[in-house]
């Protein structure tokens, strides 16, 4: 797919560093160019650059993430933990969706609520952080479950479930090891989270993006 011409320099560098770390190829230019958006000399010269710092290394025909990039990575990583990124996952997800984020986090048959998000507009849940319940009496608690279990389900919703005209929608956070450690809520009044079907999937991939983020994240700052 084409992607449009990144319009300043440090985007022009993320597009050839998305994609040479997504596997990418880099050996043959005219397609690399139609992947990135730019054209043949603006990439010669980023991969002659990056390569010359560092940031790439050359692999035979192509290049791969060069040790330096790998270094700042694990740098920015190092003493990160579940409250930390979990924090910037709910307070994206809240201002995305105008929505309260909760991240909660299961031991034996039951849920704490470790985090939340909520927007500027008046509280939406009653919910605090600190409020322990069953496991199974919450979206979050049940999307834990089923990933103990090796459900893969994306969601788990529930209307007027928990708390009375709040309707909730729910996803585990997993680590690449498939090691649930966790799960992300979003909580609104009842029809604010899926009042259309167009609302329901932006709220959907919004927060199967955001978990599958915070795992990759967890993962990596666990090494």
């Amino acid at each position: 797919m084409t992607r449009d011409l990144p319009a300043s320099a440090p985007a022009r560098v993320l597009a050839v560093l998305e994609h040479v770390a997504g596997g990418g190829s880099t050996a043959n230019l005219s397609e690399l160019a139609r992947t990135t958006g730019l054209n043949r000399i603006t990439l010669m010269r980023l991969l002659a650059d990056l390569t010359e710092e560092g940031v790439l290394e050359r692999t035979g025909a192509g290049h791969r993430v060069g040790q330096r990039l790998l270094l700042l990575s694990a740098a920015a990583l190092s003493g990160q933990e579940l409250t930390s990124l979990g924090q910037r996952t709910l307070d994206g997800l809240s201002a995305a969706l105008g929505v309260s984020a909760y991240l909660v986090v299961a031991e034996d048959d039951r849920i704490t609520y470790l985090l939340r998000a909520i927007p500027d507009t008046p509280l939406v849940s009653q919910v605090t952080v600190g409020t322990v319940v069953p496991i199974d009496a919450t979206t979050g608690g049940r999307a834990v479950l089923a990933a103990r279990a090796g459900d893969r389900a994306p969601v788990f919703w529930s209307r007027s479930g928990y708390e009375p005209g709040i309707d909730s929608v729910a996803a585990a956070v997993v680590r690449p090891d498939g090691a649930p450690v966790a799960a992300v809520s979003l909580a609104a009044p009842s029809g604010r989270l899926d009042h259309s079907p167009a609302r329901r999937a932006e709220v959907e991939d919004a927060l199967i993006t955001a978990v599958a983020d915070l795992g990759a994240l967890l993962g990596a700052a666990r090494g």
